[in-house]
């Protein structure tokens, strides 16, 4: 900065560069004090493991103004998943990992610290006084009222193995190669009483390699909701 513009704070974020929205701040998130003319700003991980990563700095000048954004690389955040698959790919498996961090199926070392185990995981409990045509269909109107929600999604397919897992094919009618499917492993809900259930675990076995198929799941959204209901419901 020239001498005559003094910055009064520096401004720093970082992100994915494969995905903007996963972002860390250096600190508490505020500007940051200038001593010197060198220094080193440490972050928290993003929520995502999903690197390269690349910091954004400003200067915020002490008459208020402030300096073009320049962009750096950051060292040092592992093997980037772009490098030998689509960008929709390593997007969709970082946001998968992230979900089973935050209830703990997935290893420690694997997740953001702050985001492991935050949700306690839903125990598989064997479904009681419910036969799987009964499952399936409430399952069926449970997805269908979470998907009226999404702008052209539709169900195409719900299939249950017995009552221990479901699997809920969607897809955009409108648009070729958009077809997705969810395994969801069922269990008891414990506060509905007999012939309830939720889905306690999920899992995307058939989001087809094609981008619209995936942009299709990202535009779904409720992966990671669990769908739960009663056979009394319908």
């Amino acid at each position: 900065m020239p001498a005559e513009c003094p910055a009064a704070l520096l401004l720093v974020t970082a992100n994915s560069v494969d995905d903007l929205d996963n972002m860390a701040t250096a600190g508490d998130g505020g500007g940051i004090e200038i001593h010197g003319t060198e220094g080193a700003v440490s972050f928290n991980a993003p929520m995502l493991d999903l690197p390269p990563y690349e910091a954004r700095v400003s200067a915020l000048l002490s008459n208020g103004l402030r300096s073009p954004v320049t962009t750096v690389p950051v060292e040092g955040g592992g093997p980037a998943c772009s490098d030998a698959n689509s960008v929709e790919d390593c997007v969709t498996k970082a946001r998968e990992l992230f979900q089973r961090c935050l209830t703990g199926a997935a290893p420690l070392s694997r997740c953001n610290p702050k985001a492991w185990r935050v949700h306690a995981p839903i125990p598989v409990e064997r479904l009681q006084g419910i036969s799987s045509d009964d499952l399936r269909r409430s399952l069926a109107a449970t997805v269908e009222r979470m998907a009226s929600g999404t702008d052209g999604l539709a169900i195409r397919s719900v299939r249950c193995n017995g009552t221990a897992t479901c699997r809920v094919s969607l897809s955009n009618p409108g648009v070729p190669n958009t077809r997705f499917t969810i395994l969801y492993t069922m269990s008891a809900h414990s506060g509905g009483g007999s012939g309830c259930w939720i889905a306690a675990r999920y899992r995307v076995v058939l989001a087809a390699h094609e981008t619209s198929a995936l942009a299709a799941f990202q535009q779904w959204g409720n992966a990671s909701t669990m769908p739960s209901g009663c056979t009394s419901w319908q």
